[in-house]
């Protein structure tokens, strides 16, 4: 700091950088006393203090798993299956908050389907939910399920410009039409 610093007045020095880890940082500062000239008062010694701070890197992550079964079984289904053509499915979409942060706004929607659910609360660290959703199967499709989630406090205030997580997943149906076409079992 250029010049003297007056009984009582202080001084505020900051600096900016990126983080990518969690890191703890200790400032310290030394000064030697003087008169209202700025001339040295050597009888005294020289006074310092230090001070320290740290930034957690919070890490938000959300999985989607989807699956699909026919209607009427239970979820969790499998990765793929085949049915008939005019089978009823049900797509099922595991959500769960892989990261550090809490979620709000966690949102499912399928590229087929549209809009799944929306869950207005909170998801803590290790939480999950289960959405559902069904369908009548006419051809072989594949759908691709979408979940997003806003980062936030425990107390569902976000995060401020933390962006949205987002994750991705696929489950498939297969049509299996069989004809016996001219053949004639015996």
């Amino acid at each position: 700091i250029p010049g003297p610093l007056a009984p009582g007045q202080s001084h505020t020095c900051t600096i900016t950088v990126p983080v990518q880890q969690d890191v703890c940082n200790i400032g310290s500062v030394t000064a030697n006393p003087t008169d209202d000239k700025g001339d040295d008062l050597s009888e005294f010694p020289d006074v310092g203090a230090e001070d320290g701070a740290c930034v957690d890197v919070v890490r938000p992550a959300i999985q989607v798993v989807k699956t699909v079964t026919t209607n009427g079984a239970a979820c969790p289904g499998s990765d793929q299956i085949t049915v008939g053509p005019g089978t009823p499915v049900k797509y099922c979409y595991q959500v769960t908050n892989t990261g550090e942060t809490h979620l709000t706004d966690v949102t499912v929607t399928d590229d087929k389907l549209g809009f799944i659910c929306f869950m207005g609360g909170v998801l803590p660290p290790g939480g999950s939910m289960m959405c559902s959703a069904t369908s009548v199967i006419q051809s072989a499709v594949t759908n691709v399920a979408t979940a997003t989630g806003d980062p936030s406090e425990l107390d569902g205030d976000p995060y401020p410009n933390m962006p949205d997580v987002t994750d991705t997943d696929t489950a498939g149906v297969d049509i299996c039409s069989a004809s016996l076409g001219d053949m004639v079992w015996i």
